[in-house]
């Protein structure tokens, strides 16, 4: 039997993201068990996730899922439920995210990116464009 070790992991009231090495699964959480959705694999190890809905209901369902990776120093937005790229940004210089939240301030969307050198990157997010952009 194999072990795997999970790398960094984010859930909301409805919906767990966990990532596996390069590997990421999305599963939603219903009738209190976890139902598989998708899973992709991506160019590097995952730093750090998120998957905080945007908005003021905090028990909405996300729509979005931001991963921090290792080694290309970069975030990416993916799409749920199919986990698809819709965006990604080099945060250049050689310190990785090792914490992000998706969140919403007075009505505008944001990226927080926590660096691993104590420093805090803010992005807004373009949400209203499809595919939402950082």
């Amino acid at each position: 039997m194999a072990l795997y070790q999970i790398t960094v992991a984010s859930c909301n009231y409805s919906q767990v993201v966990v990532a596996v090495g390069v590997t990421l699964y999305y599963f939603e959480i219903e009738a209190g068990s976890l139902k598989p959705v998708a899973h992709t694999t991506l160019p590097y190890e995952v730093s750090s996730v998120s998957v905080h809905p945007l908005g003021t209901d905090e028990r909405a369902h996300a729509t979005l899922c931001a991963v921090g990776l290792w080694t290309e120093m970069s975030v990416h937005l993916l799409r749920l439920p199919d986990l698809e790229v819709v965006g990604k940004e080099n945060l250049g210089g050689d310190v990785i995210s090792r914490s992000l939240l998706l969140v919403s301030f007075e009505g505008t969307d944001y990226l927080l990116c926590g660096m691993g050198d104590g420093h805090l990157l803010s992005f807004v997010l373009n949400t209203v464009r499809v595919p939402p952009a950082l």
